[in-house]
């Protein structure tokens, strides 16, 4: 089954921020490519356009799939598919905590994945956390979810 990220009302408005700021001083960027004659202003706006178009990508298409071998995680155009025999545990949290890994979560309501082969955690945010984590334990009943 698919998963929604879940997305918190303050990381939204940080992300949609930076992306008008981003468009408009490209845009800016680009009048002044042709007012001044200075072609080469074209790159940074183009830079800027793309960080741009990246994060709205990522706002927009963020999703959680657990199949019976393993978890699909969507971030944008990032992919990764873990298999769930190699998910050691997982920890709820709501707190911002510190350990490093791959912060692929909308909302400081999420959940800290860690896998037997890989040293990153991945934090993802599901929209219904309960039913995210009742599926995983229904394919993978062997598995430990602690709080944080």
């Amino acid at each position: 089954m698919t998963y929604r990220s879940k997305k918190d009302g303050g990381l939204v408005g940080i992300a949609i921020g930076a992306s008008i700021l981003l468009f408009g001083t490209s845009g800016a960027l680009i009048g002044l490519t042709f007012y001044a004659h200075q072609p080469l202003l074209l790159l940074p706006a183009l830079i800027e356009s793309a960080v741009g178009c990246l994060l709205v990508w990522m706002l927009a298409s963020s999703a959680y799939e657990i199949t019976e071998t393993n978890l699909a995680i969507r971030f944008g155009p990032l992919h990764w598919s873990i298999p769930l025999e190699s998910i050691t545990e997982v920890f709820a949290t709501r707190r911002l905590i510190l350990k490093p890994g791959w912060g692929l979560a909308w909302s400081l309501d999420r959940l800290l994945i860690k896998c037997r082969d890989r040293f990153l955690l991945f934090g993802i945010s599901p929209d219904d956390k309960t039913a995210f984590l009742a599926e995983l334990v229904r394919v993978r009943p062997e598995l430990k979810i602690t709080d944080c």
